[in-house]
């Protein structure tokens, strides 16, 4: 974690002097310093998937929504990390957008679960 922190610090810090003297450089910073990190994330997100994996087993909860659980995750990682770099090249309507459009992925990918959530209910009722 002090590697990324570091390398997130560092890249600011660049950022913030060359803002003043070459803003269009900074964009590429960013994205340079976020290639950097996401490759030291993948190293330890592998540990933390395989072990969600695990604990799924162990509960007993179905592999459909596990893999829909990392799915989530994956499309909110992916869409704050676009909004963010958005933002930083000046294009946060842009940015925006990629949220919404996050959102609305994670509702596509989550319907089985609200599916059964409703059936579970209805069985309940007596319906």
């Amino acid at each position: 974690m002090l590697r990324i922190c570091g390398i997130a610090l560092t890249a600011v810090l660049l950022a913030g002097c060359l803002r003043t003297v070459k803003p269009d450089f900074v964009p590429a910073l960013t994205l340079a310093a976020t290639v950097l990190i996401l490759s030291l994330f993948f190293g330890t997100a592998e540990k933390v998937l395989a072990w969600l994996t695990d604990l799924g087993d162990s509960l007993g909860v179905s592999e459909i929504y596990m893999e829909i659980l990392l799915n989530v995750l994956g499309i909110t990682y992916v869409a704050e990390l676009t909004a963010g770099i958005c933002r930083d090249a000046g294009h946060s309507s842009l940015g925006s957008q990629v949220e919404l459009a996050g959102k609305w992925m994670i509702c596509a990918v989550s319907l089985p679960v609200l599916l059964a959530v409703w059936n579970l209910l209805t069985e309940l009722l007596g319906g």
